[in-house]
């Protein structure tokens, strides 16, 4: 009965999850136009520093690593959607 309460409850996060990403595939299809009109480059370095700076800040300690190899795949998935959509 846990185990089965424990993954309805992943269940609802990895939906939570999902839903978010796409939210946020959405922004970045925003900030592409944008960067488009400005003339600006797609990378930037100092701006992923800041998110993940920003971020780990919410996640323990020991999952710190977990949760940078994670959010650097956001990032890169990201940028190919800036780059190729």
């Amino acid at each position: 009965m846990k185990l089965k309460n424990n993954r309805i409850l992943l269940d609802e996060i990895d939906k939570k999850i999902s839903l978010l990403l796409n939210e946020r595939f959405l922004i970045v299809e925003q900030i592409k136009k944008i960067k488009e009109e400005l003339s600006l480059e797609v990378l930037d370095q100092n701006r992923e520093k800041e998110v993940l700076e920003n971020n780990i800040k919410y996640v323990d300690e020991k999952y710190s690593k977990s949760f940078l190899e994670i959010y650097n795949t956001i990032l890169k998935v990201s940028k190919d959607i800036q780059e190729n959509e």
